[in-house]
C-alpha cells in the first residue's frame, strides 16, 4: 500500500528574463525543482502558451539545455515562475515528476493541450496514493506572498490546492481543486 503524499509549493516570479532568474537563483539557499513558463511564440498575435517542467539542477541551468522550450517564447513577452518544495528538506526525483505530471495534466485540461508547449505528460499520474499539492505565490523581489497576483499570471490558472485521489470502490482516479483559498483571519 502506498502512503498518501502532501507537497507544499512556494512559487516565485514573475521573472522576465533568464538572466534575472539566474542572478536571483544564485543567491538562494533552496533548490527550485519546478518551473512554469508563459509567453507567446515569435509571430503569435494573441495565443499565450504555457510550459510546466522539472529539474534537479537550477532552473536557469536547465534552460541552457539545447532545444529547451523557453527558446520558443523568449523573444516575446514571457514570464518565468520557479517553485520549491517547502515542506521537505530533500525531495526524490520521482516525487518531483509526480507533482509536475499532476500540474501539467491539470493545465492541459484547464486551458487545452494546444496552449501547452509540453508535448507529453497530459495524463494524470497513475499511482494509488492520494496526492495533495498546495500552491502559494510570492513576489521574487521582496519574498512577500502575493495578495493579488498579476492578471496574466499562471496563478490564475493553477489552483491553490489540487487533491488527486484514487477511489478504490469505483477503481477510478479523481481530481478535486480549490481555485482560491479564502482568507478568514
Amino acid at each position: 500500500m502506498e502512503l498518501d503524499k502532501a507537497f507544499f509549493l512556494k512559487w516565485y516570479g514573475p521573472f522576465s528574463s533568464q538572466k534575472e532568474l539566474e542572478d536571483w537563483e544564485r543567491k538562494q539557499k533552496y533548490n527550485y525543482h519546478l518551473y512554469l513558463l508563459q509567453g507567446m511564440k515569435k509571430y503569435a498575435k494573441s495565443k499565450t502558451l504555457y510550459y510546466c517542467g522539472m529539474t534537479i539542477r537550477t532552473a536557469y541551468k536547465r534552460f541552457q539545455d539545447a532545444g529547451h522550450h523557453i527558446e520558443e517564447i523568449q523573444d516575446r513577452d514571457h514570464t518565468i515562475y520557479v517553485a520549491r518544495f517547502s515542506n521537505v528538506k530533500t525531495i526524490a526525483d520521482k516525487d518531483i515528476r509526480l507533482v509536475e505530471k499532476l500540474i501539467t495534466s491539470y493545465l492541459a485540461w484547464a486551458i487545452s493541450t494546444d496552449k501547452m508547449l509540453n508535448k507529453t505528460n497530459f495524463y494524470a499520474p497513475n499511482c494509488l496514493s492520494d496526492i495533495c499539492v498546495t500552491n502559494r505565490w510570492y513576489n521574487w523581489k521582496n519574498s512577500k506572498e502575493y495578495q493579488r497576483t498579476p492578471i496574466n499570471s499562471p496563478a490564475h490558472i493553477v489552483p491553490d490546492v489540487l487533491v488527486y485521489r484514487y477511489d478504490k470502490q469505483n477503481n477510478e482516479y479523481k481530481l478535486v481543486v480549490a481555485p482560491r483559498l479564502k482568507l478568514i483571519w
